[in-house]
C-alpha cells in the first residue's frame, strides 16, 4: 500500500513540475523582450533580444514609458495598414549604425539634426567628438546613406530582430508649433521651400482677400490657416509631410519594439544616458537652447476655436495616447478642451463633463479668468473631455 502510495505521490509531483515548468515557457514566449516585432493585432512574434546595449541602466521612467506604449499599443490594436517591411516611409525614417548595432527612428522637430550630428560620429564618417561643428545640411544630406531603406528585406528583418532600437517624441502639439515657426514662419532658406510648396496654398485655399504678396510668396501663413490646412488634408495622417506626420506614421512604435524612447522635455538626460550606454562616453549631446515654443503655443492656441483644437487633437490622438500626453502640459493657459466627437469604440471619450468653460470664443479655460458655465448650459449638451 506505501509502495503504491509512493508512487501516485511521484506521478503527482512529476505532472505538477510538468504543469509548472510548462507555464512558464507559455507566459515568457508570450511576453514583450527587446527586439521583439509586434503584430498589427497586438500580439508579438518571439525574437531574440537586441545585441547593441544592455538596458539593465534604463531607470525606472524609461521601462515605465516602454510598458505604457505596449498596453496602449494592445488597446489599440493595428495602427497601420502596412507591415514594417512594406512601410517605405517608416525605412526612410529609420537609421542603421551597425557598428554599435543602433536603429534610430528620426522625428522632425524633435532634436533630429542633433542626433544625425552624433550618428555621423558613432558610425565614424566624421573626424570629431563635437556635434555641434557639423553643419546641419552636412547632417542631413550624409546619413541618407545609413537609412534602413537602403538594406535588403532579410537585412531589415535581422537588424529590426536584434538591433536596440530607440527614438524621441515630443508633445505633438508643441511639436506641431515648432514645424510652423521653423517652416512657415521663419526666413531661413530652407523655410521658402515650404512656403512656396505649402505657404502659397494655404493662403490661396483659406484666406479671404489674400494679397498678391502672399499668394506669390506664401510667407505670411497664420497658424490658425495652417491648422485648417491640416485638418482638412491630413486624413488620419499617414500622407502629411514629415514635419508635422504623426510620429506612430513615421516609426510604427505599435509594431517595432522600440527599446528606448527618450522625451524632449527630458532630451538632454535621456540622450547623455543612451550615449553613456552606447560605450561613447565623451560624445555629448549638445545643451538644449532655450526653447520659446511653450509660449508660442499659448500665443497660437488661443487664437483658435476649440471646434479647431478638438479637430487638430483627433489628428494627432494617437501619439497623445501612445507617449503619454495630455493637453494641461503645454500651457497653464490651456486647460480643458471640450470635444464633440471622437470615435465612438473609445471608451475613453464617451464620458459627460460639466467642467468649466471660457466665455471666451475658443472655448478654453483661462487660468487667470474662468467661468463657471458648463458645457450643458453654453450648448445645451454635454461634451466629452480631452484630459
Amino acid at each position: 500500500g506505501s509502495n503504491i502510495f509512493l508512487k501516485i505521490t511521484i506521478y503527482v509531483l512529476v505532472c505538477f513540475s510538468f504543469c509548472v515548468v510548462f507555464f512558464e515557457i507559455f507566459w515568457f514566449s508570450h511576453s514583450f523582450s527587446p527586439g521583439e516585432i509586434k503584430q498589427s493585432n497586438g500580439p508579438v512574434n518571439s525574437l531574440p533580444p537586441s545585441g547593441g546595449l544592455n538596458n539593465k541602466n534604463w531607470s525606472l521612467t524609461h521601462f515605465e514609458r516602454l510598458e505604457y506604449l505596449t498596453s496602449q499599443c494592445f488597446s489599440y490594436g493595428n495602427l497601420d495598414k502596412l507591415s514594417v517591411l512594406e512601410d517605405e516611409q517608416v525605412l526612410e525614417h529609420i537609421l542603421v549604425d551597425k557598428k554599435h548595432k543602433l536603429l534610430y527612428c528620426y522625428v522632425p522637430k524633435v532634436a533630429c539634426t542633433n542626433w544625425k550630428r552624433i550618428f555621423l560620429i558613432l558610425v565614424g564618417q566624421v573626424n570629431t567628438t563635437n556635434p555641434s561643428s557639423i553643419p546641419a545640411d552636412v547632417a542631413h544630406k550624409m546619413t541618407m546613406n545609413y537609412k534602413l531603406s537602403n538594406f535588403s528585406k532579410p537585412e531589415v528583418q535581422h537588424f529590426l530582430e536584434t538591433f536596440t532600437k530607440f527614438l524621441f517624441v515630443r508633445h505633438p502639439f508643441e511639436r506641431l508649433v515648432s514645424a510652423f515657426h521653423n517652416k512657415l514662419e521663419q526666413r531661413y532658406s530652407s523655410s521658402k521651400y515650404f512656403q512656396s510648396r505649402f505657404g502659397k496654398h494655404i493662403i490661396k485655399t483659406f484666406r479671404v482677400r489674400p494679397t498678391n504678396h502672399s499668394l506669390s510668396h506664401g510667407d505670411d501663413v497664420t497658424f490658425s490657416e495652417f491648422a485648417n490646412f491640416l485638418i482638412k488634408n491630413g486624413s488620419d495622417g499617414a500622407e502629411m509631410n514629415e514635419h508635422w506626420r504623426p510620429v506612430h506614421h513615421l516609426c510604427q512604435p505599435c509594431k517595432i519594439n522600440y527599446d528606448f524612447i527618450g522625451k524632449h522635455e527630458t532630451l538632454y538626460e535621456d540622450a547623455n544616458l543612451l550615449l553613456k550606454e552606447m560605450g561613447v562616453p565623451d560624445v555629448k549631446f549638445p545643451s538644449p537652447p532655450v526653447s520659446e515654443t511653450r509660449q508660442r503655443i499659448t500665443k497660437q492656441f488661443l487664437n483658435l476655436s476649440h471646434t479647431t483644437i478638438a479637430q487638430l487633437y483627433k489628428l494627432f490622438q494617437m501619439d497623445f495616447k501612445l507617449f503619454n500626453y495630455d493637453l494641461k502640459a503645454i500651457s497653464n493657459s490651456i486647460t480643458y478642451v471640450y470635444v464633440d466627437e471622437f470615435d465612438s469604440s473609445d471608451k475613453e471619450w464617451n464620458k459627460t463633463s460639466t467642467m468649466p468653460v471660457s466665455n471666451e470664443p475658443h472655448g478654453l479655460v483661462n487660468s487667470s479668468t474662468e467661468s463657471t458655465e458648463t458645457v450643458a448650459s453654453s450648448k445645451n449638451k454635454s461634451l466629452p473631455l480631452v484630459r
